[in-house]
This record gives structure tokens, sequence and C-alpha cells, in this order.
């Protein structure tokens, strides 16, 4: 099983299959830092991946990715705040490990169809990959270990924000919807009409970008008031 991307197995396709496979596994293994973030991310996905599988002609892949959409759904019940069961590292790795194998698996370029397909797994984990690559980001500009835990994730600069841990769960969940959805039509789309699509998902990302700059921000500026009173007390 590999990754091709258009220019066939090689071994530059084999090492990207190997870093694809570890990294989306330990997004989703990072994603676990509030209730129900992961097991909810972990169903939307799964789900729109399992519309694409069975678009592409791949009943057996559709049945697993529908079965781990089910199954997220039924834990979820009990992992929404406030939480009676957790995924654990045991689980939240499990459950990224099998998105990114299926994520390899199925099939998203056919002839004549657009070659921007094979974007979707991209654009369907998009949330999950984001909050990794922005982690480690900010970990390495303040000379920190990449796997030191802190509260440095999507979700954390969403209470930043001023959000509940509810409301910054909910607002993950739905950005990964927004961008994960226009991917399951993805692959039946012109090229031209892809970039668009492209482009939406791109300018979601920007935005939250945006939005958690202001939030880091805003934090900075209560920690410093809060130093300078306690200061003059």
């Amino acid at each position: 099983m590999r990754i091709t991307a258009l220019v066939g197995d090689n071994l530059a396709m084999q090492a990207l299959t190997v870093l694809w496979i570890v990294f989306v596994t330990n997004s989703f293994n990072l994603l676990d830092n509030m209730d129900g973030l992961c097991a909810g991310t972990v169903s939307l996905t799964s789900g729109v991946l399992a519309l694409v599988a069975l678009a592409a002609g791949q009943p057996p892949l559709a049945l697993a990715l529908a079965a781990l959409c089910g199954a997220s759904l039924g834990f979820l019940r009990y992992n929404l705040a406030p939480a009676t069961i957790f995924l654990g590292d045991a689980g939240s790795m499990f459950v990224g490990f099998l998105m990114a194998c299926l994520t390899v698996a199925t099939t998203y370029y056919q002839y004549r169809e657009s070659a921007l397909s094979v974007g979707v797994p991209l654009m369907i984990l998009a949330v999950p990959l984001y909050d990794t690559a922005t982690v480690f980001w900010i970990r390495l500009r303040e000379g920190r270990g990449l796997l030191t835990g802190d509260t440095s994730h999507f979700s954390h600069r969403l209470v930043d924000l001023g959000m509940s841990r509810r409301q910054a769960v909910a607002t993950i969940h739905l950005a990964a919807l927004a961008i994960a959805l226009p991917a399951a039509v993805l692959r039946r789309l012109s090229d031209a009409e892809g970039i668009f699509l492209i482009a939406q998902a791109v300018l979601i990302l920007t935005l939250i970008a945006l939005l958690e700059r202001a939030g880091a921000q805003r934090a900075r500026g209560r920690r410093e008031d809060g130093g300078e009173g306690g200061g003059d007390a």
C-alpha cells in the first residue's frame, strides 16, 4: 500500500507514505486534548472519506470507514463534556492510524478526472493537520521540545479568544466539516472549479489563524496587565 500521487511507486513515495502515516497518527493523538474533540473529528472525517471511497467504487473501504464513523459516534455520546470515558493515547493513536492507512488505501484520481483530486485527503484532514503543524511551529519558535505537552493547541487558542471548552470543540468540528465536505466532490470538478474549492479551504484556515493571533495577543495583554497590577500592589 503506497501513496502514488500521479508519479508512481518509487522510493520517494514510499518515504512519503511512512511520513504521512506517522504524522496523521500523531495528529489525532495531539487532537485528543478536550472532551469530544478527537472522537467527533474522527466521526466527521471518516464519514466524508466513506462517501469518497464509495464514489470511487471501493465499497470495502467505504464499509470500513462507515464502521469507524459509527463507532466514533457511539463513543462520542459518552465522551462529550463532561466525559465519562476517554480515548487515551492508545485509543487516539489507533483511530489516527486507521485514518492514515485508509486515506492511503482510497483512490482519489482516475483517468480524465481532475488531478487536483489527489488533494482530497489533505482537505478532509485539514484541521487535524493544521493543529499539529501549528503546535510544532509554536514549540519550535519558543525553543521547547516538539513532544512536550502544553496548551498551545488549536482548541486552547480558541479558548484564549474567550470561548468555553464546549464552544471551542464545536467550532473545530464545524471548521473540519466546512473544509471536508467540499472535498467529497472535488474529483468530479474541473481543475478551475477545484482550485476555487482549495482556495476556500485555505481562506478558512487563514481566517482561523488570524482569529487565533488576535486571541494570543489578547491573552498576552491580560498577562502583562495582571503582572503590572501585582507589582503595584
